[in-house]
């Protein structure tokens, strides 16, 4: 028998014999034919290669050990005989634009406004500020809180010694138009006289300098506070009907609003955001002004570098090209233009400190673009110079300013040329920093000055603090901004002014404004964010608030103090803090009999000022105790009742966390089922109803009880710090606290000594309290 190899072969043999048999190949061929034949194919292949949309890549015709993906990049890496091809072959792609395109201020101006409706709003300087500052999202605004550039004292050596400059545009402003007579009815409720100054002062209502008064809820003092509100009677011919501008912090503005038309029977007019009733109007005026305070001794120099009175002569009959021809056309805007413009250079080298305290001056100016330095410069006044004089024209009352009439307003908004414009002038005159000359068509701006006063001779420094408020037309914000920082103003956020506050002793809105809605909800905000802080840090970082005898850590629990101070049984309900001039002068004097007998002691709060000296400064929350003789240094150890408490429920956490989990985990195994899915959702939820359950339980044994707290410290509390650190201007530590009045009583009869200990300390720093008029 064959074996498999040989079958095979044979196999193979007889395949082969069959196909020569099938196909029969000639003996002879025609070479002319086949030429010809293969000459088509040639050709064809030829205007292939020489048509390259038709073909493949040049890159492709390499061989496979020669192609590089950086030849597709560069044809210069492909070898030279298919370079000139892949040169042609490949069209140039049109350059991607550059980044300074794709942020041309045409694409940004409708992105900012896209982003703007998405969340709160933005300022008109907000673009300058978000490059350079912490923003943070507050009362609806997007708020520059400090610079990012390293720097802690630079607000205090502005206000000393320069100019230092902030943005308060987000104040809203609302005006009241009516009878003079009406405008203070409705007000005086809202105004009790005990707080000092009303709506009805003379230097307000006839001077036309600016007030501050405190409102509260219609017929509720002392309790009910809203906030302070700065106002401004605006001038009228007619005596049948005056206006009346109120600013109001954006914390609580919508509640000043609501309390007006709620109080005034006020109805919506369709479409508009304006009030009205038979005698009052209420107009809201979001976004008609932008409000810049500026505050130093180099203020006053710093805004006439920047501020040129403008040339407002009307020589030709064309009134209305312009809307300043329009409005000066008359001899009286004329006559007043020129005594403001005089007030104004007269003033050049005074210091805010001189200057008549709240005196308003209208000017109208240059397009501040016109002549801004090419980099930054300090003006700095000349206080040698005494060749000025105040004559008894500037010392007249300002007549009109067109910032009072929206027509003119919207006028001067629309008015503003755009900036390649005006750096077509610039490239036109070769000298860089020139200022360019007064052309008919440039914008005429009219501005607002008004005075902030500093603190006088009793409070601290003289001078300390004054300043200037600028209010600018809408749209003009960002102009007048870059003009001031290059003209030598140094830029603060809220927590700079706040920190000049603290420096002069005086209180910002809603922060120090506890016993009214927007404080409240301020200071809750705050107590969050620092029980949020302390739970986020692990158990052996925090600080045991039982153990250091502390109250409420988180927040400021005035009810408990005064249910401490008092004899009832029952906890106040509310508290108030006294605002009462006559009250506060007799309290600073030490003639406690002089007060009110109408006072409710037991519901009283008093803001002090406490100087320390030695190591250590005062913080937030720190306590306000009672000096008495052979008083210790040191608080003594408390004991936590809690410890136990707590232990044993974490414990049973625990436990209670392992169990879900393999119960969770036997039922991962049998997911087939569709009863499995629903019951391992249910074990899910429990298991977070669970943690919340536990968490919050936990913080309220971390947190003690601040009525049984206050009664088991060694020295008696009497109030709390509100604001505390090392001031600059008087070389030592203080700190601003609310105090109840009943051990303030005390206090002042005694010695006026008190004892400071932070919430993290057991240690007691000694100071010297005064009230804070």
């Amino acid at each position: 028998m064959a074996s498999g190899d040989e079958q095979e072969d044979f196999e193979g043999k007889a395949a082969t014999n069959e196909v020569e048999d099938a196909i029969k190949l000639p003996h002879h061929m025609s070479l002319l034919k086949y030429v010809s034949a293969r000459a088509t194919e040639i050709c064809a292949l030829t205007q292939l290669i020489d048509r390259p949309e038709k073909t493949v890549g040049a890159l492709q015709q390499l061989p496979q050990h020669l192609r590089r993906r950086a030849a597709s990049h560069n044809p210069k890496r492909l070898p030279a005989r298919i370079r000139q091809l892949a040169g042609t072959q490949t069209p140039k792609e049109p350059k991607r634009p550059s980044r300074k395109y794709r942020r041309r201020p045409k694409i940004l101006k409708s992105e900012y406004y896209r982003r703007q409706k998405r969340g709160p709003k933005w300022l008109e300087t907000h673009v300058w500020h978000a490059k350079r500052f912490h923003m943070k999202e507050k009362w609806g605004w997007k708020i520059p809180l400090s610079p990012t550039d390293k720097g802690t004292r630079f607000a205090y050596r502005a206000t000393t010694n320069s100019c230092i400059i902030f943005d308060l545009s987000y104040w809203r402003c609302l005006e009241l138009r009516g009878l003079e007579a009406n405008i203070l009815r409705a007000l005086q409720p809202m105004n009790p006289p005990e707080c000092g100054p009303s709506f009805g002062g003379i230097a307000q209502l006839r001077l036309q300098r600016e007030g501050c008064v405190v409102l509260y809820q219609p017929n509720t003092y002392p309790l009910g506070a809203i906030g302070p509100v700065s106002f401004l009677w605006l001038p009228s011919e007619e005596e049948t009907e005056r206006r009346l501008w109120l600013w109001s912090h954006p914390s609580y503005a919508a509640q000043v609003q609501d309390v007006l038309i709620k109080h005034l029977n006020l109805q919506a007019e369709i479409d508009s955001e304006r009030y009205c009733n038979q005698s009052l109007t209420v107009q809201v005026m979001d976004g008609a002004f932008n409000k810049f305070r500026l505050l130093g001794p180099a203020a006053t120099a710093v805004l006439h570098a920047a501020l040129r009175p403008s040339e407002v002569d009307c020589l030709d009959n064309e009134v209305d090209a312009f809307w300043w021809k329009e409005y000066f056309q008359t001899e009286k805007c004329q006559t007043t233009h020129q005594k403001q413009k005089k007030l104004w250079e007269a003033m050049r080298n005074m210091s805010p400190g001189e200057v008549m305290p709240s005196l308003l001056i209208s000017l109208t100016v240059r397009d501040p673009r016109c002549f801004i330095p090419p980099r930054k410069t300090l003006s700095v006044p000349d206080f040698h110079d005494l060749s000025f004089q105040l004559n008894e024209e500037a010392e007249f009352p300002i007549l009109d300013s067109p910032l009072f009439n929206v027509k003119w307003r919207k006028a001067v908004s629309e008015s503003k040329v755009a900036d390649n414009i005006l750096n077509e002038r610039k490239r036109a005159t070769g000298i860089p920093g020139e200022t360019l000359p007064l052309l008919p068509e440039e914008a005429r701006i009219p501005v607002l000055l008004l005075h902030q006063p500093g603190l006088s001779q009793k409070q601290g420094r003289l001078g300390y603090g004054s300043g200037w408020d600028l209010m600018v037309p809408s749209g003009w914000g960002m102009a007048f901004w870059i003009s001031l920082i290059y003209n030598g103003a140094r830029v603060g956020g809220l927590e700079e002014l706040r920190k000049i506050s603290f420096e002069s002793s005086r209180l910002v809105p809603p922060f120090d404004f506890p016993d009214s809605s927007a404080g409240q909800a301020e200071a809750c905000a705050d107590a969050q964010e620092l029980q949020d802080r302390y739970f986020r840090r692990p158990d052996q970082k925090r600080e045991n608030f039982f153990c250091l005898g502390i109250p409420n850590p988180f927040s400021f629990p005035f009810l408990e103090l005064l249910h401490y101070w008092t004899d009832s049984s029952k906890p106040a309900s509310n508290f108030f803090i006294l605002r009462d001039h006559n009250a506060l002068k007799s309290l600073s004097e030490g003639k406690s009999q002089h007060l009110n007998k109408e006072l409710d002691v037991s519901s009283c709060l008093v803001w002090v000022k406490i100087a320390t000296k030695g190591k250590g400064k005062p913080k937030v929350g720190a306590l306000v105790c009672m000096a008495e003789e052979n008083a210790p240094s040191e608080e003594s150890v408390h004991t936590d009742h809690n410890m136990g408490e707590r232990l044993a429920l974490g414990k049973h956490h625990h436990q209670r966390i392992q169990h879900m989990k393999k119960k969770r985990k036997k039922v991962k195994t049998a997911l087939g089922r569709k009863e499995s899915q629903e019951t391992l959702h249910a074990l899910r939820e429990g298991s977070k109803l669970e943690q919340e359950k536990y968490q919050k339980k936990f913080k309220d044994l971390c947190v003690p009880d601040a009525h049984k707290t206050l009664r088991e410290n060694s020295q008696k509390v009497i109030g709390f710090v509100m604001r505390g650190d090392f001031s600059l201007m008087e070389g030592q530590t203080k700190s601003l606290a609310l105090c109840a009045l009943c051990p303030l009583l005390q206090c002042i009869t005694g010695s006026s000594k008190v004892l400071l200990r932070n919430r993290n300390s057991l240690h007691y720093q000694q100071g010297k309290l005064t009230v804070l008029l």
